[in-house]
């Protein structure tokens, strides 16, 4: 992610926190994007700087509101709901990013042409070991991941 980013991070629970936490150290403009407001609470003293709950407000208009109306340069979907691998490809901005750390077990079918079309950048990560999760837990417990007090 780039400096001055905005990233939308769909999914509060465990893998979605542990990402907005991790992005803590960088200057992006964080959305976080979940239908349960204890999981937005959370997030936002995670480091989210604007929760979106799916239960009250309609996620496209208020992402879009939030980016002055052109979708968040990165989507981090954290989920792996059918219906959301298909959103992201056409909520993130042109020449946007998005990144797949939930999965789904069904098949997903998606536009491919919004790939070409908007010059978008699609990937998978789940390249993190044992380790990593530990070493996760130690900087969380130590202090190291500055959580908001709000």
């Amino acid at each position: 992610m780039a400096a001055q980013d905005t990233v939308a991070f769909i999914g509060c629970g465990g893998v979605g926190l542990g990402a907005i936490a991790a992005s803590h150290f960088s200057e992006l403009v964080r959305i976080a994007v979940d239908a349960d407001d204890a999981k937005l609470n959370v997030a936002k003293k995670a480091g989210a700087d604007y929760p979106v709950n799916t239960s009250n407000e309609a996620p496209h208009h208020r992402v879009l509101e939030l980016t002055d109306g052109l979708g968040p340069d990165v989507i981090i979907e954290a989920i792996g709901l059918l219906q959301i691998f298909r959103a992201v490809v056409e909520e993130v901005a042109f020449a946007g990013r998005v990144v797949y750390i939930g999965y789904t077990k069904e098949p997903v079918t998606c536009e491919t042409r919004l790939f070409v079309k908007k010059d978008l950048d699609v990937m998978g990560s789940r390249n993190a070991l044992p380790e990593d999760f530990r070493q996760a837990f130690r900087c969380g417990n130590s202090g190291c991941f500055r959580w908001k007090k709000r």
